[in-house]
């Protein structure tokens, strides 16, 4: 269970001695360095193809190992490792002090398992001391612990080894106590803990130099770099073509030295003829032995020196190293045949034997490659018993578990199958996981994989937590944050999953397709998230549906006449030969495998841009600001035109019904337009939105009242009730909608073929047949069954009620997201599974920048991904004067176009000026009267009225004052204002509550309890629902965000697993403390 150097480079010195080494790797990235490169050794045998190949890092220390594709996140993985235990003789391990012990893995219950079981544990600092919970790393331990300050030349800056010399020191003090453990427990028989510490044994290797300062009391002498302190010469020299080693050790080896140099008289020089004058005189003379050493080649001083009974070597690269004849005649290097890169040369075990031949019985293995042996030949698995956990297993070339989490087998992955029948066989149980590392869905497994394609958030680092860019400018923000997702792309996500999230709460149970938060059976209705779930509606499905409408009239236009000829003679050719359904689905099936033929046979275009005769026309917004919206509005962050558009056709829905229902018919108004006329002295009533329904029932005569119209109440009741089916098909629709499209088109850190070969897989069955059925067939077949489902009842309820008293649940079965869409992620899933990698590497995602700035009207960026030709033909077959002027041009001062007169008469809002004076009296009324209610607040607050607290601070006056993250938010608890701040130090991180007026300019991180006095403190895995909290109640927030323009500082309700609920108020980052609480631990999610 070691991985990178120290360990690794001891197990491989067990390995060569003769032992049975087995490689614990993570079943999808393996061993660390395994990705260290360059230089890789290709891999060329069939089956292995797969660039860039195995690392030169990871082949120098793993030779004479098996390796085993395993996660002991899970519990059958555990459960492998304490069936391995049992079998073996020692277990290595360098993880962190007690990181282990949450997985049964450590000392403590390991040596339960197997009470003979030696186990080494190597770290950086040890099990004790101040400095054993730091992660240890060579170049650190080198430099903390005295060999970088004695290393380098005597002028020079301190400097590392040119090897991890403290790695490999503690791999071989490491292997040389495994095997004293061993001999200890023939006399025991018991086995034992073996601390091992980078830091001691660099202590232990400062040798002489540690024993001279202990003995004289005094500093070390410093850096010599090639010299010696106490004997000269004795250092390198540079000749003709590179450098020579020469060692005059003693006053004979210095008079040989003189020979060989021609200069016999410096033996009887008063100043060299002793080693004390030789080291007074230091630099004198090497100097004059450097003046002749440079005449010479090293060659030719080799040829010089030989013979001559004194120490001496050439300075030689690694290659020359490996090269030289005495390092081959020794047998140093070695070829041997790997079963991935065929054959490789590798170092050699350096230790002889009279009788035993340490050797290189096996090349260092590929991932998984041994799995199968050690399950079933060690362990006594047999195929069929392997675990099928989430992500617990990896077999060579077939991973058992993809990197997606519980997706099985790869056969099965692309069957469109339900992964777990637990819904159906037990309903009732139960599942919890505290953290991200249990992997409870494939969004956490994604979350805390290692990916090839790394963002500034996904990177090493040894910050608690490390601040990305939090409230800075989009341009200050490294990009990009996640691996093959750009910057706007991934706050587009963010920005709507904000818009979407209300309140979760933790699902026990398995989630369909292996992804939680999907929508509540029972979801909570308001007319909001209606609203919300409307705008959704329009920025997925109504805009698709335009994209797609507006290729259909391009192609029917024949303005691109070279594609829709194309078209044209592929559709008759196949009318002609009965080939439509063929033909069709052979076209989807292209689309689906292969992303480029799309471009080809859909170019991209802008829909602004688009005419509805399918050729070009001016944006509605006056220039094409966006290339993604139905108006081209500008926009200042991409996604926020068609989210605006959104909002306003929401809003002119609104508007159109209230206008309907306040019985507005303008053109029946009676003439004139003076201030005399009595329209134009009152305010309209569709913009003021009171009770204009009844004023129109009353002023026609009629009675509004339930008393008079007894339909009123029932079909009130009727639609009200109505709104949650409704919304939920809405948030259901476009749950679908988003699956299909990110399924055809997936966003990492997802897989990129998996889901469009499945469906692919689906529409190829629908190809064969169509080959072999005849129209006739496939009529009366679908007429069949239009006739069963019409009179089949008789048949069909008896057969549903079987199946629901014998299988429970069943429907959940065959839900599109559990067969077809399996796995494939909604939007807000997929955001959900990016905040969690930004959690997983403690590196929170910042938040979407906003700009205070209006967009400019100018033309956005246009390039081939936005609009594109094919073949010949421009694009949208237009000049590049005609493009220009629809894009580019644009005069602010024209008015909008509409659809006539009556259409501007019906949508107009104007007051008149009698009308708008009336309303500016009421406005500044109200806003008076707000400031005096907030006002009150406080003394009633410090009366004692909850309410009253918890208001206190939703209006702030300074926003940017209050700005805050990634670890602590401004905000209050009962009134009170502080911090929510959010430690991840213990395994299980935790969010509190503090008063401390000192973490405004100090933070949090690094500080401990007794510093901050959290009011309250929270486990995140503890954590059962998140609610998001409005600041005011609804009405009083219209009335604010009307009277005062300004903004709201709304709030959240965190409530745990044993009922606890507290509420945090006056926050004015609440979503983004809500998608880092939602994002950190291993619960699954459902929204409610």
């Amino acid at each position: 269970m070691t991985r990178v150097l120290a360990g690794p480079y001891c197990t491989q010195i067990l390995g060569d001695l003769g032992a049975e080494v087995i490689k614990i790797e993570h079943p999808t990235r393996g061993d660390d360095t395994r990705a260290w490169g360059p230089p890789y050794a290709d891999h060329v045998t069939e089956g292995h193809v797969n660039k860039p190949g195995e690392s030169a890092y990871y082949l120098s220390v793993n030779r004479n190992k098996k390796s085993l594709g395993l996660s002991f996140a899970h519990e059958s993985g555990v459960e492998i490792l304490h069936k391995l235990a049992r079998e073996s003789d020692v277990l290595v391990e360098n993880y962190l002090p007690g990181a282990l012990k949450k997985y049964g893995m450590d000392y403590e219950t390991i040596s339960k398992v197997n009470p003979k079981l030696v186990y080494a544990s190597i770290t950086g600092y040890g099990q004790t001391g101040p400095y054993s919970n730091r992660a240890g790393y060579d170049v650190m331990v080198e430099a903390e612990f005295g060999l970088m300050h004695i290393t380098g030349s005597r002028d020079g800056p301190p400097v590392k080894v040119g090897v991890a010399v403290t790695d490999l020191t503690t791999g071989l003090y490491t292997s040389n106590s495994v095997m004293a453990a061993l001999l200890a427990r023939q006399k025991t028989g018991r086995g034992q803990h073996v601390d091992v510490a980078l830091s001691d044994c660099q202590v232990a290797t400062l040798a002489n130099i540690a024993s001279s300062v202990l003995i004289s009391g005094k500093p070390d002498s410093g850096r010599w770099g090639t010299a010696h302190p106490s004997i000269v010469p004795y250092k390198g020299f540079k000749t003709s073509d590179g450098d020579v080693m020469l060692g005059g050790g003693n006053d004979r080896l210095f008079g040989v030295l003189c020979q060989r140099l021609s200069k016999p008289e410096w033996a009887q020089d008063e100043r060299f003829s002793t080693n004390p004058a030789r080291v007074k005189n230091r630099d004198l003379l090497e100097d004059m032995i450097e003046e002749i050493t440079k005449t010479k080649t090293t060659q030719e001083w080799l040829d010089v020196l030989e013979g001559s009974g004194m120490p001496y070597a050439a300075i030689n690269d690694v290659k020359q190293t490996l090269e030289h004849e005495h390092t081959l005649a020794r047998n140093m290097v070695k070829e041997i045949d790997h079963p991935a890169c065929g054959p490789i040369k590798l170092i050699n075990t350096p230790v002889k034997f009279s009788d035993s031949q340490p050797s290189i019985r096996t090349p260092p293995p590929t991932l998984g490659q041994h799995t199968e042996e050690v399950l079933t030949s060690l362990l006594g698995y047999s195929k069929a018993q392997t675990p099928s956990g989430s992500g617990v297993l990896q077999f060579e070339n077939t991973a058992l578990l993809l990197k997606m989490a519980g997706t099985g087998l790869v056969y099965k992955d692309l069957l469109p199958i339900p992964n777990d029948t637990q819904p159906v066989s037990e309903p009732d149980k139960k599942e919890s996981h505290s953290s991200l590392t249990q992997e409870p869905t494939a969004s956490h497994a994604l979350a805390m994989a290692d990916h090839d394609e790394k963002g500034v958030a996904q990177e090493n680092h040894d910050d608690e937590v490390r601040d990305l860019g939090w409230n800075e400018k989009k341009e200050h923000i490294a990009a990009p944050l996640v691996g093959g997702l750009e910057n706007e792309e991934l706050w587009l996500l963010v920005r709507r999953f904000n818009k979407q999230m209300y309140h979760v709460k933790e699902y026990p149970y398995p989630v369909p397709g292996n992804l939680d938060l999907n929508i509540a059976d029972e979801e909570e209705f308001s007319p909001d998230k209606l609203r919300a779930n409307l705008e959704r509606l329009y920025t997925t499905v109504i805009i698709g549906l335009l994209g797609f409408g507006k290729q259909i009239v391009r192609l029917r236009s024949w303005r691109e006449t070279r594609r829709t000829s194309a078209f044209c003679a592929a559709y008759f050719m196949a009318w002609i030969f009965d080939f439509i359904v063929p033909l069709f689905t052979t076209t989807i099936i292209v689309l689906m495998v292969y992303p480029p033929s799309r471009d080809v046979l859909f170019p991209p275009a802008p829909i602004a841009l688009v005419s509805s005769k399918g050729g070009v026309q001016k944006p509605k917004a006056g220039v094409l600001g966006s290339t993604d919206s139905a108006t081209g509005a500008p926009e200042n962050h991409k996604g926020e035109a068609v989210e605006a558009e959104a909002s306003n056709f929401v809003n002119s829905i609104a508007s159109v019904a209230l206008a309907s229902a306040s019985g507005k018919h303008p053109q029946n108004d009676p003439s004139g337009t003076g201030d005399d006329n009595p329209n134009s002295s009152v305010p309209d009533p569709t913009a003021i939105a009171v009770g204009a329904a009844s004023a129109r029932v009353k002023v026609s005569g009629g009675k509004p009242s339930a008393e008079h119209d007894k339909a009123k109440v029932p079909v009130e009741n009727a639609m009200w009730t109505k709104m949650r089916p409704i919304m939920h098909g809405l948030g259901d629709a476009c749950d679908t909608w988003e699956r299909f499209g990110n399924a055809l088109t997936p966003t990492r850190p997802f897989p990129h073929d998996l889901y469009r070969l499945r469906l692919a897989a689906l529409v190829v069955p629908v190809l064969g047949m169509s080959i072999f059925v005849s129209s006739y067939m496939f009529m009366k077949g679908l007429t069949f069954g239009a006739g069963f489902g019409f009179f089949g009842d008789p048949v069909i309820f008896p057969v549903a009620s079987w199946l629901n008293r014998t299988f429970p649940n069943w429907q959940k079965l065959l839900e599109i997201r559990n067969t077809i869409l399996k796995g494939v992620p909604t939007n807000a899933q997929l955001t959900i599974t990016l905040l969690r990698i930004g959690e997983a590497n403690k590196a929170p995602l910042p938040p979407p920048p906003t700009s205070a700035q209006p967009p400019p009207d100018e033309a956005a960026d246009i390039t081939d991904e936005h609009l594109r030709a094919v073949g010949a033909d421009y694009p949208l077959n237009a000049t590049e004067d005609e493009l220009k002027d629809a894009i580019e041009n644009h005069d602010p001062s024209v008015a909008h176009a509409t659809g006539g007169t009556d259409i501007d008469a019906a949508k107009s809002s104007s007051h008149g000026r009698k009308g708008s004076k009336i309303l500016g009296l009421f406005k500044h009324s109200v806003k008076a009267t707000v400031e005096s209610t907030l006002g009150a607040d406080h003394l009633k607050a410090k009366a004692g009225s909850q309410a009253s607290k918890n208001r206190l601070g939703v209006v702030p006056r300074d926003k940017e004052s209050l700005l805050s993250g990634p670890v602590d938010f401004a905000s209050r608890y009962h009134g009170k204002r502080g911090h929510v701040y959010v430690s991840t130090k213990a395994t299980i991180p935790c969010v509190s509550f503090s008063l401390s007026s000192d973490i405004k300019h100090l933070g949090t991180t690094g500080r401990d309890e007794d510093e901050l006095h959290p009011v309250w403190s929270v486990a995140v895995a503890d954590i059962k629902e998140l609610k998001k909290i409005g600041g005011l109640g609804w009405k009083a927030k219209l009335v604010v965000g009307w009277a005062l323009d300004r903004e709201i500082a709304d709030g959240l309700e965190i409530v745990t697993k044993t009922g606890e609920s507290y509420t945090v108020t006056a926050m004015v980052l609440r979503d983004e403390l809500f998608n880092r609480l939602v994002a950190m631990g291993g619960q699954k999610w459902e929204s409610c």
